[in-house]
């Protein structure tokens, strides 16, 4: 026994010798296997999840757009809400601020009056419009108590009166 024990021993140094002294050369195999391919990723260095995991991120991305887009609406309806108030209180302004057409015409009058009195055209005066026009103003003078200045009258004239 101990023969064949001998020859076991030396069998399994040469064994052990040669199998270190080999081992370098031979193929050593990873310890974690290759990324599947994936196309739509060069290089194939993303997993089999990468897929389902991008899916999940470009749906959440999408919710968060349309929330963004839900916000802009939003700001562009409050602005067409503001463009309104705007354009109602300039509309208010311009009202308050027009005078009225009798105003207008008050005022026209008035300058029309004027216009008679200092300088009035021979037409004015023959188709009796100027008279047409001062004696309204003269009757509302007079019914407010206004005296007009004194008017000279020569006393012979009134003899033949």
């Amino acid at each position: 026994m101990t023969r064949h024990f001998r020859s076991t021993i030396v069998s399994t140094v040469f064994v052990w010798l040669g199998v270190s002294g080999s081992a370098a050369a031979q193929y050593q195999y990873p310890s974690v296997p290759p990324p599947a391919y994936n196309p739509y990723y060069p290089g194939g260095r993303q997993s089999a999840l990468s897929g389902a995991a991008d899916l999940v991120n470009a749906q959440g991305n999408v919710y968060v757009q349309q929330e963004q887009a839900r916000i802009q609406r939003e700001k562009a309806n409050q602005a067409k809400i503001d463009t309104k108030r705007q354009a109602f209180d300039e509309a208010a302004y311009e009202k308050a601020n027009t005078p009225a057409f009798t105003e207008q015409q008050e005022k026209v009058d008035a300058m029309v009056l004027r216009r008679v009195m200092n300088s009035a055209s021979p037409w004015d005066i023959t188709s009796g419009y100027a008279l047409n026009k001062i004696v309204p103003y003269v009757n509302s003078l007079a019914a407010q108590g206004g005296m007009g200045p004194p008017v000279p009258v020569d006393p012979e004239q009134l003899q033949y009166a």
